[in-house]
């Protein structure tokens, strides 16, 4: 954070087993890439903490799958459908 003039904000990491080939085979992974992003916080946020905000609930409920329970991942479209609704 420092190194970015920052003495706060957000560090996003992500870690995929890389590109390979066609399909959702591993076989063909050469090596892991990884991202890093480094960010201010929105300059929203001290407002949010100063005057609160507002909670919905939303209609669309967040899928369960049990085979993906403790897998960390990407997959993130029950979130996209709620945000586009809201």
């Amino acid at each position: 954070m420092l190194a970015t003039g920052h003495d706060s904000g957000v560090l996003k990491v992500i870690i995929s087993r890389g590109s390979g080939g066609r399909g959702y085979s591993a076989m063909n992974c050469q090596a892991a890439t990884r991202i890093l992003s480094v960010s201010a916080y929105p300059a929203y946020y001290s407002q949010w903490r100063k005057q609160g905000i507002t909670l919905t609930l939303s209609p669309i409920p967040l899928g369960r799958n049990p085979y993906l329970a403790g897998l960390k991942h990407l997959n993130r479209l029950e979130q996209v459908l709620i945000r586009s609704s809201s």
